[in-house]
């Protein structure tokens, strides 16, 4: 059985919870996360895609346990097929992360040299 990764869409704010249940189902979820230092609520961790988690499935025969989970609401697709992500895509993704899923933002603005603040 062969899987590939693909992009569910999910109820606003609900990526967390559907991961959850996606992996208590036995699928393997990745969720992204991006941690902004200079968020309005501190050092905050928000989805680095809001609404969208990444789900490792064979299609023809676990569609159903991705579909039925709690907060999904469909996978994207193209046409009227699902659209499985390139490998190399989720293997960049996953790279950028931490063990705890998390991408730190950095910004490589500098002050300009005399320049005022």
């Amino acid at each position: 059985m062969v899987r590939k990764w693909y992009v569910l869409y999910t109820k606003p704010r609900q990526e967390k919870s559907t991961s959850w249940y996606l992996e208590r189902k036995g699928l393997l979820s990745f969720l992204p996360m991006i941690c902004d230092p200079w968020g309005a609520r501190g050092k905050a961790a928000e989805p680095l895609f809001p609404n969208y988690l990444f789900v490792h499935l064979h299609l023809p025969m676990e569609f159903h346990l991705a579909a039925w989970t709690p907060g999904a609401k469909r996978l994207v697709s193209f046409g009227d097929e699902p659209t499985p992500i390139d490998d190399g895509t989720m293997a960049f993704l996953m790279e950028k992360t931490g063990k705890n899923g998390m991408i730190e933002a950095r910004s490589s603005l500098k002050p300009r040299a005399g320049g005022h603040h």
